[in-house]
């Protein structure tokens, strides 16, 4: 099942389909870049993915005009140590991107079938980025964030009912309401 189907926060130990921009390693032969072919056997390169929420936008009124994605650090092994948590290679076979906004270009986008090794969202960027947004509603509409529309059902208010979403740090009371 694809992480963006579930309707509900996710449990820890869960294996979910999840959209990652991928990037494999690259060579120059003869003056010419080529990326490794990942798909032989006799290839002994690195695989570069980036979990990422499958939401990609911009914020052009705040000046980033350019197509990007968040990581989803919820199924990167991280230290929980600040806005752009400090990511941990060693768990998987895979090498994690560690760029905290991907941009359009960075890489294909694929799924990978990876655990949810955090139930938490990480990474949230500070609400203060989207300080000259405008937004269509003052509450969650129809389930999602007014700002850019992600869908809230995978986030777990914390034990004040207060809800944040993952992209931008819009937090909503338990009536949905936003209050910062």
């Amino acid at each position: 099942m694809k992480v963006e189907d579930v309707k509900r926060p996710l449990l820890k130990g869960e294996k979910f389909l999840v959209p990652c921009l991928v990037e494999r390693e690259r060579v120059m032969l003869d003056e010419e870049e080529l990326w490794l072919d990942l798909t032989s056997k006799s290839t002994k390169s690195k695989l570069y993915i980036s979990p990422v929420i499958n939401h990609p936008h911009n914020d052009k009124e705040n000046g980033q005009t350019n197509i990007h994605h968040h990581l989803d650090y919820r199924f990167i092994k991280h230290n929980n140590d600040g806005l752009f948590p400090t990511i941990q290679n060693k768990h998987s076979k895979h090498i994690f991107g560690k760029d905290t906004r991907l941009e359009q270009g960075y890489g294909n986008l694929e799924y990978f079938l990876l655990p949810v090794i955090n139930t938490e969202f990480s990474g949230v960027t500070p609400v203060n980025m989207i300080k000259k947004s405008k937004l269509k509603h003052k509450c969650i509409h129809k389930g999602k964030c007014p700002h850019r529309g992600y869908d809230l059902s995978q986030v777990k208010a914390d034990k004040d009912g207060i809800k944040t979403c993952p992209l931008h740090g819009l937090k909503f009371n338990k009536k949905g309401n936003i209050i910062n």
